[in-house]
């Protein structure tokens, strides 16, 4: 008999078949972001599916072979413009959220920006590289700039400012595998500047000013997820890590009780790599992570996958409306909870029962 849950082993079951119904005939690369959505497959949702896909094995057709993840980044390549390189899907933009009605340039620079990130991202994951080299105004063409960057970020909120600067190591990576000569010497720079500033009392990013451990765990997830998914940013201090994060988990209200779906999949993400460094506290983790899953119950919806809450699908992922708020899943929550529940499974000792595959073992941050 296995361990799981019953909800979970039906998940199995029901997931694959959610995948299908939001896969769009013209091929790979191509989802709704739920089955009742504005657009039959959008940008945002081609990076959460191939997240979705590589953890739990997919739908029907399961992982992309080599056709089809040739299939999957020409359709990528072809959202990339040659001017900044910045990925452009005009259906999806017509639904950025804005106060005024209209999206400012601001907002649709944050939205280009994070989508571009992530679906570049994807491509490169799939085996692909970029059409055109990054030129926007967070491309940095010196070390100098990519320091003074850096170093002007607000680290009094950590997991902004990680969030930040991991994108602005990841542009350059894209960058260098064009073979642009400045990449390379830029990321050097940023590593550098992490390595010398991670505080080795907590293994946190901040400026000293942060006492939001929820905050300072995030910040940690934002850089190990990027920068040391494409660059060899040294694990340092895991000991520290996983003792703030059991501290953060048993101490800070906002991971207390019933945190949100995100902020489990961001300490479990950083607990399985520290964990991969060392042993420190092993069961007591595995304690609390199994004590965590039963909070994934509710956000699983009739359709057969998840929402990010339980409430139903998300009004905003990222400033983007993809899809009516309804009692339905969509590709935001489902990442976010397979992210969650193969992490914490994994760290439970309840992997081998489940058999998704971490992201943080599949993007080759955790050792092992």
């Amino acid at each position: 008999m296995s361990a799981l849950p019953g909800w979970l082993t039906q998940v199995q079951q029901t997931l694959p078949r959610w995948i299908d119904r939001v896969s769009h005939p013209d091929g790979w690369g191509r989802y709704r972001f739920a089955v009742s959505a504005y657009e039959p497959y959008d940008l945002d949702s081609s990076h959460l599916m191939h997240n979705v896909i590589y953890t739990t094995g997919g739908g029907t057709a399961g992982i992309p072979d080599e056709e089809g993840r040739g299939q999957w980044c020409d359709y990528l390549r072809g959202l990339q413009r040659p001017e900044d390189g910045l990925m452009i899907d005009e259906a999806m933009e017509g639904h950025i959220l804005s106060a005024s009605g209209r999206p400012t340039q601001a907002e649709v620079f944050d939205v280009r920006r994070f989508t571009t990130r992530n679906g570049l991202t994807t491509l490169v994951d799939l085996g692909g590289k970029p059409r055109y080299r990054l030129a926007h105004q967070e491309s940095f063409r010196t070390p100098q700039q990519m320091v003074a960057y850096l170093e002007g970020l607000h680290w009094d909120n950590p997991w902004g400012a990680g969030s930040w600067a991991g994108a602005a190591v990841m542009f350059q990576q894209f960058n260098r595998l064009l073979g642009d000569p400045d990449a390379k010497a830029n990321i050097k720079a940023a590593l550098d500047w992490l390595a010398m500033r991670q505080d080795p009392r907590t293994g946190a990013w901040s400026d000293g000013k942060c006492d939001c451990l929820h905050r300072l765990i995030n910040g940690i997830f934002k850089i190990w997820i990027q920068v040391c998914a494409v660059a060899d940013l040294p694990i340092q201090y895991p000991e520290q890590v996983i003792d703030l994060c059991i501290t953060g988990l048993t101490q800070d209200p906002l991971l207390m009780g019933t945190p949100d779906a995100c902020s489990i999949f961001d300490v479990a993400f950083v607990l399985d790599v520290a964990l991969s460094y060392c042993d420190h506290r092993r069961d007591e983790v595995a304690d609390i992570a199994l004590g965590l899953l039963p909070a994934f119950e509710p956000m699983v919806q009739a359709d057969g996958a998840f929402s990010y809450g339980p409430e139903g699908s998300l009004r905003s992922h990222g400033g983007l409306h993809l899809a009516p708020v309804a009692q339905q899943s969509d590709l935001a929550g489902t990442a976010i909870n397979c992210h969650a529940i193969a992490l914490l499974c994994s760290l439970c000792g309840l992997g081998h029962e489940l058999s998704w595959q971490p992201v943080s073992r599949w993007r080759g941050v955790a050792r092992g």
